[in-house]
């Protein structure tokens, strides 16, 4: 009876020893990536091109070890879309999109990764036709996110005009959810709102609040983040 009792404890043993042997070995591949990427910190020997060259070759490097890291691709994406302007060679731009549709096929169901396609095809001057879907996918995949709300809001804002209805109602919805919702959500909103222009500032004023009551608080809470 002691010897089964010792047997069965040996194998209990071995079968946790591989099981997190296996686990280890699966998340190799991750360590290494990660822990490839360079800090986005400026190395005083180097300019500020060579620094960014050498953050988005360690994002190149990561992604060789995890190809399918939904979030590996999109903080590519974002660095690639932050270092563009308008003397960026025609393959950084290339690049650019190329990380965003790979967050979207690494991660199909991550409603922000869907939004941020939009952004970055609305920011390239394509058609809203071209990007209408991705909204609406983010709105059914993550339709209370914060992150999603603001990027789907601030890609329809900034292109009212041609947007279908269903997606202005869509926006109404989202400045609307973020308001009455306590918090980061609504402290989101101010901040979304501080980087609008004009037009699209009376816009949101219009979209978000159904009374004036609504209107004065937020304007009292907008004071207040401005003068910090």
């Amino acid at each position: 009876m002691q010897t089964d009792k010792r047997v069965g404890g040996q194998a209990v043993a071995l079968a946790a020893t591989a099981f997190g042997l296996a686990l280890l070995v699966l998340a190799v591949p991750r360590i290494i990536a990660h822990g490839s990427i360079v800090p986005v910190t400026f190395n005083l020997a180097l300019d500020k091109a060579d620094a960014l060259a050498s953050v988005r070759e360690s994002y190149r490097r990561a992604l060789r070890w995890q190809p399918a890291d939904a979030q590996l691709h999109q903080d590519f994406a974002l660095l690639s879309r932050s270092l563009i302007n308008n003397a960026a060679n025609t393959d950084e731009i290339e690049e650019a999109g190329d990380a965003f549709y790979a967050t979207v096929m690494s991660g199909p169901a991550r409603g922000f990764a869907w939004s941020l396609l939009a952004g970055f095809e609305q920011s390239r001057g394509q058609s809203t036709g071209l990007y209408a879907d991705h909204l609406r996918l983010s709105a059914l995949l993550s339709p209370y996110e914060t992150s999603s709300m603001v990027q789907r809001a601030t890609v329809i804002v900034s292109a009212w005009a041609d947007m279908p209805k269903d997606l202005r109602d869509l926006a109404r919805r989202d400045l609307r959810r973020m308001w009455l919702t306590q918090g980061s959500p609504r402290t989101t909103l101010i901040t979304l709102y501080l980087q609008l222009d004009f037009a699209e500032r009376a816009l949101v004023r219009e979209l978000a609040f159904e009374n004036l009551e609504e209107l004065k608080h937020f304007d009292r809470q907008l004071l207040r983040a401005v003068r910090g």
